[in-house]
């Protein structure tokens, strides 16, 4: 395997990754702010309800640095593709296409 595909692996990888970590701490906040309003209907004492503010707090805290993380490696993906897209190791490949259509997906997410 050329340097210039693995480097390709490894970038289209981490974009992935990081795009599965944003939507689920998105997920996350989600299914905690509901545990949240069912811990209130039931009428659950202060002491539960301030650990799951605490415990969406800690998730909300996490989504500003993973998009941070996300469109750092989105742009590096992006410069690697301008760069080296015409580079025989990797033109045509699968690899080259898969890396296409993650930047297009997690660039819909930046819009």
């Amino acid at each position: 395997m050329s340097e210039t595909l693995r480097k390709l692996k490894i970038m289209t990888g981490t974009l992935r990754r990081l795009n599965k970590e944003l939507a689920s701490y998105h997920k996350e906040e989600i299914r905690e702010r509901e545990r949240l309003e069912t811990i209130r209907s039931n009428g659950g004492d202060s002491h539960d309800l301030k650990k799951q503010e605490e415990v969406i707090g800690e998730t909300v805290q996490m989504i500003p640095e993973v998009r941070r993380r996300l469109q750092m490696a989105l742009e590096e993906l992006q410069s690697f593709l301008s760069e080296n897209e015409k580079d025989e190791d990797i033109a045509g490949k699968e690899e080259l296409l898969v890396a296409h259509q993650i930047v297009n997906e997690v660039e819909q997410l930046f819009e």
